[in-house]
């Protein structure tokens, strides 16, 4: 099967599946989540300024990243004194730093420590980015924010909040209440954000798109289709976890910078024949091919997961402007409960500000009430 808008590498790889399996395949590609850079640095910009400014500051800037670890506990953040009561001082660990000097690959880190730094220059008096212990006593800074693209699992931000947990200065400011540590990230599946929220830090998590995923796109039935398929075409070893991601984490999202490995394994690994579509995780090749469905093809199909078939068959429905097709698809995802902001952004697609945003006018204009139910207006 083969779809005149695709690349050659995009009908290659749906080459690669039995006839019978091709829609099932088909279907995974636009239930994938790809974001671009823009849209990357452009939320990030907005959503750690506006958490930063929202609660105690100065705030630290502290990138997430693999650390040197023994006996599988993760380097400190600061070094300590030898003599009790241990201080802290010194540097934090690089934003960015290889661990294998014959691997010396940048990953993600890189934008993000790019990122991390402008937004310390452009708000000196509130953003410091990778304060030593030194700087965090004579700035009085009272946060610290970790900072990713993309919570998976939530195993390597657990490391990094548990470098920072075994600085004895930090487990002092923490339970005097002059220090919370919290994590930023774009996107996160929710099995990675509640693994984060149980660290003993209790750390606060916010994330500006809650990840899709197979069991979040497609139903209960359809699903387990879709897993079917990627166990049966995993490359490797055909493992019902591991398969459908680091962990099983069935995540359906790529970045323009590449493609984590909680996505489902058919999608990046190549072994035994088997040609991925992010080949080594790289995604550049075909960043132009996941936007070609029109906005309002994806509205339609947004409605009918939602139920509302009247309003998705609607002949009107492509003549309403761009920003009022979100709009209605906003307010027909709250026809049912639950209505949080991270629920809403889930059956939408929106970005929980957008989902904020539109959650303010349709308030302001009584169109819901105080349960977010909608009203007869």
């Amino acid at each position: 099967m083969k779809r005149g808008n695709n690349s050659e590498a995009i009908n290659g790889w749906l080459g690669q599946f039995k006839a019978s399996d091709q829609q099932n395949a088909d279907e995974l590609l636009k239930a994938l989540r790809f974001v671009s850079h823009d849209e990357f640095t452009t939320e990030l910009r907005k959503l750690i300024p506006e958490v930063a400014k929202s609660g105690p500051s100065p705030v630290g800037l502290y990138v997430e990243r693999e650390l040197r670890s023994r006996n599988e506990i993760p380097q400190a953040l600061f070094k300590e004194s030898a003599k009790k009561p241990k201080r802290a001082y010194g540097a934090a660990f690089w934003p960015v730093q290889p661990l294998r000097a014959y691997d010396p690959k940048v990953g993600s880190e890189g934008i993000v420590a790019h990122l991390g730094s402008q937004l310390a220059s452009q708000f000196p008096d509130l953003l410091f980015f990778h304060p030593s212990a030194y700087k965090c006593r004579q700035k009085g800074i009272r946060r610290f924010f970790l900072l990713t693209d993309f919570i998976g699992s939530g195993s390597r931000i657990d490391a990094c909040l548990t470098s920072a947990w075994r600085v004895h200065s930090i487990r002092s400011w923490h339970s005097y209440k002059l220090l919370r540590l919290e994590v930023i990230a774009f996107s996160g599946t929710e099995a990675g954000c509640e693994l984060i929220r149980q660290h003993p830090s209790a750390p606060q998590v916010r994330i500006a798109l809650p990840c899709p995923t197979i069991a979040s796109e497609f139903s209960a039935e359809r699903a387990e289709e879709i897993r079917t398929l990627c166990t049966a075409y995993d490359p490797l070893d055909h493992d019902p976890v591991e398969s459908l991601g680091y962990m099983g984490s069935e995540a359906l999202i790529a970045f323009d910078h590449g493609v984590p490995n909680n996505v489902p394994r058919l999608l990046h690994r190549k072994a035994h024949g088997w040609t991925p579509l992010f080949l080594k995780k790289v995604t550049s090749d075909l960043r132009g091919q996941f936007n070609r469905r029109s906005d309002l093809e994806k509205l339609v199909e947004r409605l009918h997961k939602l139920r509302q078939l009247k309003l998705a068959e609607s002949p009107w429905l492509s003549r309403v402007p761009a920003e009022k097709q979100l709009l209605l698809l906003f307010l027909a995802s709250l026809s049912r409960r639950p209505r949080f902001d991270e629920t809403i952004s889930r059956r939408t697609g929106l970005l929980i500000p957008e989902v904020r945003t539109f959650m303010a006018l349709a308030s302001s204009l009584g169109w819901i009430d105080e349960k977010r139910r909608l009203t007869a207006e």
